[in-house]
C-alpha cells in the first residue's frame, strides 16, 4: 500500500485494547515469544508471515463508523515528492515506529504525537519498514532499519544510536537492501538489492555478521522480508531471476538453480536445507518478490506444516516447509520453445495441479475488449493495434517472446500475467490461521500499450493513442480476491 505523503491512522484506535495474550488459534503456524494483541512488532507482525491480528474492536458491525484519528506527514516540507512510501509501521506497547523521507520516528499510537525522531543524514531509510528487538538483561530494546548499505540500530526508548552496535550504532553491509530487517532470536536477517546478493544475518547486540548465504555471485533477494518457522529455526527466502537482460538468456553463463527459487535455510547458521525452483531459465522477469507464508493444515487427516509461495506466473505453490516437497502434485509441463537466435528455452516448467491459477494465465482473440465492454472507439483502437502488431501470440504464462528479423513483418507476443499488473506475487497473499486458508488479491487489468517481440518493444503512437491506451484492453479486467482452502484435494479448491 502506498501512503503518498500521509500516514492515515484511522484504524489505530484498535491499539486502545489492553495487551492480552492471544488465544490459541487452530491452524496457526507456531511462533515463539508470541505477541500481545495490540502489538505489531515486525513487518509481517509474526515471523510466519500471517499478518493476522487477533484484535476484535473493529469488525463488520462498526467499520463504517471509522473516522481518521490523526495523520503524520511522511515527506519533508522542502520536497513532498520524497513522501512516496510503502511503509508497514511497527507498534509495540502503545508506540508506533515509522520511517519517513529523511527520518525515523516514534509516535504515540493513540494521538500521533512525536516522541522522538532520528535524522537520517546519509541516503534514505527504507520506505518499507523496520525491525524491533526487545533486548535482554544487558541490552535495552532496539529499533533497526536499513539506509542504503547501512544497517542502523536505535534505542527504542530514546531514538539515540545504540552503543556497542557496529561503529556508533551503524554497520556498513556489503550490499544495499531496501526491505525491512527480520529479527529472529538475537539475529537480524537482511536480503539484498545489489550484488553480491544473498541473505545475511547480523548480531543484534554488536552488529557482527554471523553468516551469509549466496553472497559470492549476483543472486539477489528482492523480497521485503523473510519468513521463519521459529520452532524449527527454518528461514525461507526467495531469490530473483538472472541479472542483465531479463528477456534474453542465450548469452548467460552458469545459470544458478537458486534463481527464481524459494530456499530454506537454517536460521541460526545459514546452512541450506532445501530449495525449490519455480521458474526455469527465466526470460520474462518473473522475479519472486514476496516470501512464502507459513501455516499448518490438516490434509487427509494428517497435520502438515506447509508454506504457500505465490509466483508472478499466477500460480500458488504449496510445499511441505520441512522437506520442500510439493503437497499437491506438480506436472512437468512442456513449455513452448523460443525462435530467438541463440535462445534455448527450458523444455518444461513445474505447474501445480492444485490450486487452480489465481490470475489469468492465457490470452485468446476473444479476450480483446468489444464495444460492450468499453466504447466503440476504444475497442476499434485495440483491434487496430493488435492487427498492425501482427496479431498477439500467446501459449500461456511461459510463452517465449517471438523473434522478428529487421525489416520483417510485425509479429508480437503477449504474456499473461502481463507487466506485473495482474500477477499475484507482489500482492503478498497471507494465510488465515483460523481456517488454514491462503488469501490473495489480484488485479486483472492488462494494457496493450506494449507488445513485446524478440528483444524489441512496439509502442503505439498517433492521435488519441495515449488517451485510448489508458483503458485496459482485455475484457473481464476486474480484480479478484481469492481464498484457497489448503486442506482440500478435491475440486472447488479455490473460492473467488
Amino acid at each position: 500500500m502506498r501512503c503518498w505523503g500521509l500516514f492515515a491512522a484511522a484504524l489505530l484506535g484498535a491499539c486502545a485494547e489492553p495487551p492480552a495474550d492471544p488465544p490459541h488459534v487452530p491452524g496457526a503456524a507456531p511462533t515463539a515469544d508470541y505477541l500481545h494483541g495490540a502489538d505489531w512488532p515486525s513487518y509481517n507482525r509474526d515471523l510466519a508471515g500471517t499478518r493476522h491480528s487477533p484484535l476484535t474492536a473493529i469488525n463488520r458491525t462498526n467499520v463504517d463508523e471509522l473516522r481518521q484519528a490523526w495523520s503524520y506527514a511522511l515527506g519533508t516540507a522542502a520536497d513532498e515528492t520524497r513522501a512516496s512510501s510503502e511503509l508497514t509501521p511497527l507498534v509495540v506497547a502503545g508506540l508506533l515506529y515509522a520511517t519517513a523521507a529523511d527520518r525515523v520516528v516514534a509516535l504515540r499510537a493513540h494521538t500521533g504525537e512525536e516522541v522522538w525522531r532520528f535524522a537520517v543524514e546519509q541516503g534514505m531509510a527504507s520506505r518499507r519498514g523496520l525491525a524491533y528487538w526487545p533486548g535482554d538483561e544487558a541490552t535495552t530494546a532496539r529499533i533497526f532499519f536499513t539506509a542504503g548499505r547501512g544497517l542502523v540500530a536505535l534505542e527504542a526508548a530514546t531514538g539515540l544510536q545504540a552503543p556497542g552496535f557496529g561503529a556508533g550504532g551503524e554497520v556498513q553491509m556489503a550490499v544495499t537492501y531496501g526491505g525491512a530487517p527480520t529479527r529472529f532470536e538475537d539475529s537480524l536477517i537482511v536480503g539484498s538489492s545489489s550484488a553480491p546478493g544473498g541473505v545475511r544475518a547480523f548480531d543484534a547486540r554488536t552488529g557482527a555478521e554471523r553468516w551469509a548465504f549466496g553472497a559470492e555471485g549476483a543472486l539477489l533477494h528482492p523480497a521485503y522480508s523473510v519468513t521463519v518457522d521459529v520452532d524449527r529455526a527454518l528461514l525461507y527466502a526467495v531469490f530473483a531471476g538472472p541479472g542483465g537482460d531479463a528477456f534474453y538468456g542465450g548469452d548467460r553463463e552458469g545459470e544458478s538453480a537458486l534463481e527464481n527459487s524459494v530456499v530454506a535455510l537454517d536460521a541460526r547458521t545459514g546452512e541450506p536445507r532445501w530449495q525449490f525452483q519455480i521458474v526455469r531459465h527465466d526470460t520474462w522477469d518473473y522475479d519472486l518478490t514476496a516470501p512464502p507464508a507459513l501455516l499448518d493444515a490438516t490434509i487427509d487427516g494428517e497435520r502438515v506444516p506447509v508454506l504457500a509461495q505465490a509466483a508472478p506466473t499466477g500460480y500458488l505453490y504449496v510445499l511441505n516447509r520441512v522437506t520442500g516437497e510439493p503437497v499437491f502434485p506438480l506436472v512437468e509441463t512442456p513449455a513452448p520453445g523460443s525462435d530467438v537466435p541463440g535462445e534455448q528455452s527450458a523444455p518444461t516448467q513445474p505447474i501445480p495441479t492444485l490450486p487452480p491459477p489465481l490470475a489469468r494465465v492465457s490470452y485468446a482473440t476473444a479476450d480483446l475488449v468489444t464495444f460492450r465492454d468499453t466504447t466503440a472507439e476504444h475497442a476499434a483502437f485495440c483491434r487496430a493495434l493488435r492487427d498492425r502488431s501482427g496479431g498477439l501470440q500467446n501459449s500461456g504464462p511461459f510463452t517465449p517472446y517471438r523473434y522478428r528479423a529487421e525489416g520483417a513483418e510485425a509479429r508480437s507476443t503477449i504474456v499473461f500475467p502481463l507487466d506485473r499488473r495482474g500477477d499475484v506475487g507482489r500482492c503478498r497473499g497471507r494465510p488465515e490461521p483460523r481456517a488454514g486458508v491462503r488469501q490473495h488479491q489480484q488485479r486483472g487489468q492488462h494494457r496493450l500499450d506494449r507488445a513485446e517481440f524478440g528483444r524489441c518493444r512496439l509502442r503505439a503512437d498517433g492521435p488519441g493513442a495515449q488517451r485510448a491506451l489508458a483503458v485496459p484492453a482485455n475484457e473481464r479486467r476486474w480484480g479478484t480476491a481469492r481464498a484457497v482452502l489448503v486442506a482440500r484435494r478435491d475440486r472447488g479448491f479455490s473460492r473467488q
